[in-house]
């Protein structure tokens, strides 16, 4: 094949396209195949005297970043592409260690991390797999009168409802930001909550918080309220742990009769219609009158609670397991960062 080379499994290829991310390009080894092709416009190259599992980690870390860069100052970028010529890559320098023996134990100990970390995001993805099976099981369209799955002592059939049914819906508002006595400088006030802030089901803290003044001001909710992005980060839901305030991007519903965390759920199923009648503007809104229309299924209160219980443990061991994947990678880059030079 002219134009294209020909890789064998553990060679090595740099892509010299520069992206969000990766700013110098990236070095990856051929791993899941026997042999591929590439593109005249990679460089590729097939190591000697190096442990190979220690070069495919070390081209993982910024360390080869520092004599790329000079490579890259001295020519221009060319249709995406740095203007690395093949010679001026393979005379760079890189420090690693002379032993091999040592290269092993690095790349061993590196290999045994990164599999922990795919064993704890394998466990993550197949509940959240699960997870998303059950949403569209256990929730009925519009058209339906029951699920396709629910637990066994009920029988009733779910009723079409306005969100504006389920409980008191308030939308929020932001004290004056002029006003200095209104907001704290720590986290001793109130919070008041943002979609910046909404990243996980259940919040209980905020960038921002208010004074006792500021707090006065603001629109609030108690406990366990269902606060819900309206504007531009639509979808974005989350129950307050504590009395909160939040802003006019959020509409809150207050349950009456109805289980928070039902609400929650039912939501996050009805993510993609729920976005779909805030219009195809530059920022998306859903007005208060609009969000108090929006139709939903709910059975029966004791139904609502145990599916609300079910979807919360879950989202409680995802929250786990993400939590956990957080601090492996964590690990896994102050080890990049010091097991380098």
């Amino acid at each position: 094949m002219s134009n294209y080379y020909l890789l064998k499994k553990g060679d090595f290829a740099y892509n010299k396209s520069y992206s969000n991310g990766f700013p110098l390009g990236t070095v990856k080894r051929l791993d899941k195949y026997d042999q591929g092709a590439l593109s005249s416009l990679y460089i590729v190259f097939r190591p000697k005297k190096v442990n190979t599992d220690f070069l495919s980690i070390y081209y993982d870390t910024n360390k080869w970043h520092r004599e790329v860069m000079k490579l890259s100052a001295e020519g221009a970028r060319n249709h995406g592409l740095l203007n690395i010529p093949v010679n001026s890559f393979f005379e760079k320098n890189i420090i690693i260690p002379i032993h091999e023996k040592e290269q092993l134990e690095i790349a061993k100990f590196l290999k045994r991390l990164e599999k922990i970390i795919a064993l704890h995001q394998r466990s993550f993805n197949m509940l959240n797999q699960k997870k998303q099976v059950l949403l569209r099981k256990m929730f009925p369209s519009l058209r339906e009168d029951i699920p396709s799955i629910r637990f066994n002592s009920f029988e009733q059939d779910w009723k079409l409802s306005n969100l504006g049914d389920l409980g008191e819906v308030l939308t929020g508002n932001t004290p004056s930001t002029k006003m200095e006595s209104y907001w704290e400088k720590g986290k001793n006030g109130y919070i008041w909550i943002t979609p910046s802030d909404v990243f996980k089901y259940k919040t209980s803290e905020s960038m921002r918080y208010l004074s006792e003044e500021g707090w006065k001001k603001a629109r609030k909710v108690p406990k366990n309220s269902v606060l819900i992005t309206s504007i531009a980060s639509i979808g974005k839901n989350t129950i307050n742990q504590m009395p909160a305030a939040f802003n006019q991007q959020i509409n809150a519903i207050i349950p009456k009769e109805n289980s928070a965390y039902f609400i929650l759920t039912c939501m996050e199923k009805n993510k993609v219609q729920f976005s779909s009648i805030a219009g195809k503007t530059a920022t998306p809104i859903i007005n208060k009158t609009d969000f108090k229309k929006f139709k939903v299924k709910v059975p029966q209160h004791p139904e609502q609670l145990v599916i609300g219980d079910l979807f919360e443990k879950i989202d409680d061991i995802l929250s786990y397991y993400q939590k956990k994947l957080d601090v492996l990678q964590k690990i896994k880059s102050i080890y990049l960062s010091k097991m380098f030079l």
